[in-house]
């Protein structure tokens, strides 16, 4: 169907709504019948529908030329990461000894004899870690130092850190570094402890330094050893934590010799980085199919379609996923692509390790924690040592740590718990914390493939264009679309009502001009139908990991006391039901009903929405732009603030 056909065809779906609703019954009457917990009959349910009041031209809507576009426009949008990356730090450095991750720690070599000198986060430079196309955020060297470097596909530059020599490089035996000493290692062909002119790759590493500080390797920054009279690297070093005061640590210390004999120091360096700051440069949006599933890549996992091309496994998931229609289904199978994704890194590795240790410092007393100097290792456990259980729950997670060792870019090879704890408590909160860590990711990754397959599978056929070239929603449609789901499956209809209402700000539709008092008498029929326990359950398993990020209270039919004490969430949502009730908004934007019955309101701070219903109601806006409704009976508005 082309834009033409699309625009007339979305006029006839308007005209359509407006004759429904010229034929609709009153909205009390609706209202008495659904309050008596009848369900919707074809009758009823196309009344409510048609109350519920189709979109009107210049409502509001999503640029764009065709769904396509609609669908590359969400994809560009993603939503920030930076949730999931702080879980699985919290993870690590709350309950193990593993430390903050460093996901870029080349070789850097002391050029001028006054030490290494790095820049930090804020003056660093984006850098791409694998073939991915994603460049992260990242401290660097200084322009008076250099990095050891070796352009292992001899292209003329310096690609990413897999042509460092740190902990992305792939050794002889097939395994991935350690860390920059351990990928020199490699290179020492006679086992001198030392790489010169006897060893083979000798003549073909070179020291980069970037002289104008962008992280893009240039023909005139690229030295030769000999250019710089550089005749032999030790691979020998000790270890050490010296922190710079701009984030970057050195972790290895070890040394290079001058043709004069003068020696100066090399050290690995952990360089700061921010996961969350990425570029993908390389991505040319021009050629992505957005008729496909799209997600932009993320650590060390390229983006979605790439990564289809080179797994098939991933490709047989991704469409068993776009084939399935029950929330709960997809849910499940997003796991299975998280983990086919993952596996397209090719840092991949199951290999981890779980410790269990207890150390004491001078300073600090028994801990937990990643150092050196003056500390006495206790008690040492292995995993062995633990209860049968505790190790069957630890090799179950592997593939989950694996997974958010890609995703967030980062090397998790050794997790460490109380080794005083024998009993498996201690390892086992180790275990949970990477579980809900797993859970943000899916939470994430579900927010954006949603608007991409349940969205325009459900509801495609109710988005079309009306004028000015902008998409809009057939808000009829859809409500019928959704309660259609709640007769077959109430779990599904109803996670998909409040996935609705969790998108339809965030893709631009502009919410307010929808007749929300229609919305409500919706909510009242699910709350009125379905017990409130399950209400509650299928509201926190979307909202536990972040699938919503909005706060619901519903009330029953006794006088209620509702108040959002929720102080995260900026969008919230109480529906009273019947009886004289009190309701209280927080300090961000709330959208509430009263229902039947004499009801106090309180927006309080923020933009809200307060509709009293029936009944003798007193509605006080607070500050902030606020809509005050008072319904049938005799009403109090007051706009201003209120104590």
């Amino acid at each position: 169907m082309n834009t033409a056909d699309k625009i007339l065809d979305g006029y006839d779906k308007y005209n359509n709504a407006k004759d429904i609703v010229d034929k609709a019954q009153t909205a009390n009457d609706l209202r008495k019948e659904l309050s008596n917990g009848k369900p919707l009959t074809p009758e009823s349910g196309g009344a409510l529908i048609g109350l519920i009041g189709p979109m009107i031209p210049g409502a509001g809507g999503i640029d764009g030329d065709d769904f396509a576009k609609w669908g590359e426009n969400a994809a560009r949008n993603i939503s920030p990461r930076d949730r999931v990356d702080a879980v699985v730090d919290a993870a690590v450095n709350g309950s193990s000894s593993q430390g903050k991750f460093h996901y870029v720690d080349p070789l850097i070599l002391d050029l001028n004899g006054n030490g290494i000198e790095t820049t930090g986060l804020e003056n660093g430079v984006q850098f791409e870690l694998n073939s991915s196309g994603l460049k992260v955020k990242t401290g660097w060297v200084s322009a008076n130092d250099g990095l050891l470097v070796w352009d292992r596909n001899n292209d003329g530059k310096i690609n990413d850190a897999s042509e460092l020599f740190g902990n992305h490089v792939l050794m002889n035996d097939g395994s991935i570094s350690e860390h920059g000493f351990a990928a020199l290692k490699d290179l020492d062909f006679n086992n001198d402890d030392t790489v010169d002119i006897n060893d083979e790759a000798f003549k073909g590493l070179r020291v980069w330094k970037d002289i104008n500080q962008d992280g893009v390797s240039q023909e005139n920054e690229l030295f030769t050893l000999n250019e710089l009279e550089i005749n032999s690297l030790s691979v020998s070093y000790i270890d050490s934590e010296i922190k710079f005061e701009n984030g970057n640590i050195i972790s290895q210390i070890g040394s290079f010799n001058k043709t004069d004999g003068s020696s100066y120091v090399m050290g690995d360096v952990n360089f700061a980085i921010d996961i969350t700051q990425t570029s993908r440069e390389s991505i040319n949006f021009e050629q992505i199919d957005f008729s496909n599933l799209f997600l932009l890549g993320l650590g060390r996992v390229s983006d979605l379609q790439t990564a289809i091309s080179i797994s098939n496994e991933l490709k047989v998931v991704v469409e068993e996923y776009k084939c399935q229609t029950s929330i709960s289904y997809r849910e499940n199978l997003l796991e299975k692509i998280i983990f086919e994704w993952a596996k397209t890194d090719p840092y991949y590795s199951e290999n981890i390790n779980l410790v269990g240790q207890s150390i004491l410092t001078a300073s600090e007393g028994v801990a937990i924690r990643r150092t050196s100097g003056n500390i006495v290792l206790q008690d040492v456990v292995s995993l062995e040592e633990l209860p049968v259980e505790t190790q069957q729950k630890f090799q179950e997670i592997k593939p989950f740590i694996a997974a958010l060792s890609s995703f967030t870019g980062s090397n998790i090879s050794t997790l460490y718990f109380n080794g005083r704890d024998r009993s498996g408590g201690s390892a086992e909160a180790v275990i949970d914390k990477f579980y809900e860590a797993f859970n943000i990711l899916k939470a994430v990754l579900f927010q954006e493939l949603y608007p991409q397959t349940f969205f325009l599978e459900q509801f495609g056929d109710d988005i079309y264009f009306l004028e000015n070239n902008k998409i809009f929603l057939d808000i009829p449609n859809i409500f019928n679309t959704i309660n259609d789901l709640f007769l077959v499956d109430q779990s599904d209809g109803f996670k998909s009502l409040l996935l609705l209402l969790n998108h339809i700000d965030r893709y631009g539709v502009d919410f307010e001009i929808i007749n929300l008092n229609y919305l409500e008498m919706l909510f009242e029929h699910y709350v009125t139908s379905t017990d409130g326990g399950k209400i509650n359950q299928w509201f926190e398993e979307l909202s536990q990991y972040g699938y919503i990020d909005f706060t619901l209270l519903t009330g029953t039919d006794s006088n209620d006391n509702l108040q959002n004490t929720n102080i995260v969430n900026a969008k919230n949502y109480i529906f009273s039901g019947d009886g004289d009730d009190q309701l209280t908004g927080n300090n961000h934007t709330d959208k509430i009903f009263g229902g039947e019955g004499n009801d106090t309101i309180y927006g309080r701070n923020g933009d809200d929405y307060l509709d009293g219903g029936s009944g003798n109601d007193k509605l006080y806006g607070g500050n902030g732009e606020d809509t005050l409704i008072g319904g049938t009976g005799s009403d109090y508005l007051e706009g201003g603030s209120q104590g």
